[in-house]
């Protein structure tokens, strides 16, 4: 389904004089549908793989290849039919393209067999944990391939990773270190040191209960006892909104926020102006102030000493 062969970026600086400045290096194969957890600290090279995996990013040297096709081959608007990348809108980055879209191929698929999650924000206050834990697994249903690139900072995080992911990369350095379970990778010390006080699991309590597996395996049976595949989440993709969100909480009941108050009394939508009537064709409109018309037209100078003025 995925094959990173002997991939390899370097990014350098300078002009006469080419320095590296930062290497990324990977080599895998995914044979079958699963969710793949992606792990490391920030400027490891996270985002950079997963450009290289959906071929926004041009590599120095290796090839991908999805559904055994090479997408740096593919043409560039649809190479999102192999491999699509979710990331947030800080992370945009543009490439040059070297070769013209009409001397590349085809997509050989018509919807993404690979997709990369870059950060998630994945917030307990309305429901969403539980609505993207089942999107994901519907996804690997679907036969495709899903990787969630998460950087942990809450207990509930690893608890997601661990509820969810078939298997894990930790990309530290430009390099990668692939394992089964968490507690695989948790036998090198950058690993460890990497998540810190996170690890192991349990040492310290979360402080928001709403991030507890419990309460999205509530949150995941209320969906399903509703009979449908999301439940209370309306549309089928990953923007899809909640009903319960929309619903006051006891907060907001006893202390309304800003954008309720507004609601309440109608200031939240600004209505416009019931359009008037239309001028005559040839004329216009009688202006409320300034100077007086003559039969809808501005009145010159020789009008007002006419004294015709309507």
């Amino acid at each position: 389904m995925l094959r990173v062969e002997n991939l390899r970026k370097v990014y350098t600086r300078g002009w006469m004089r080419r320095v590296p400045t930062f290497t990324l290096e990977a080599d895998f194969t995914i044979d079958s549908p699963a969710i793949i957890g992606v792990l490391g600290p920030n400027g490891s090279g996270k985002t950079t793989l997963f450009e290289l995996i959906t071929g926004s990013n041009r590599p120095t040297a290796g090839r991908v290849l999805c559904a055994g096709q090479e997408i740096h081959r593919v043409r560039y608007d649809e190479r999102s039919r192999l491999a699509m990348h979710y990331h947030q809108s800080y992370q945009v980055r543009r490439f040059r393209k070297r070769v013209p879209s009409l001397l590349l191929q085809r997509a050989v698929t018509a919807t993404p067999l690979v997709h990369l999650f870059d950060e998630p924000q994945f917030t307990p206050q309305d429901g969403y944990i539980g609505f993207m834990l089942e999107f994901f697994r519907r996804l690997r249903s679907e036969g495709k391939v899903v990787f969630v690139c998460l950087h942990p900072n809450e207990p509930y995080h690893v608890e997601l990773l661990q509820e969810t992911c078939d298997r894990f990369i930790f990309v530290s350095r430009g390099r990668l270190t692939h394992a089964a379970t968490l507690e695989d990778l948790a036998r090198d010390a950058p690993f460890r040191e990497y998540l810190g006080k996170l690890w192991p699991p349990g040492a310290n309590e979360p402080l928001n209960v709403m991030g507890s597996l419990e309460v999205w395996a509530v949150i995941t049976a209320a969906s399903r006892a509703r009979g449908s595949t999301a439940g209370a989440w309306r549309g089928t993709g990953p923007r899809a909104r909640c009903d319960e969100a929309r619903a006051p909480t006891a907060r907001h009941a006893d202390r309304p926020s800003a954008w309720r108050a507004r609601e309440a009394h109608g200031r939240h939508r600004t209505a416009s102006p019931a359009p008037g009537p239309r001028p005559a064709p040839g004329r216009t409109a009688p202006r409320v102030s300034g100077k007086p018309t003559l039969r809808g037209r501005r009145a010159g100078p020789a009008a007002h000493r006419a004294g015709s003025l309507s």
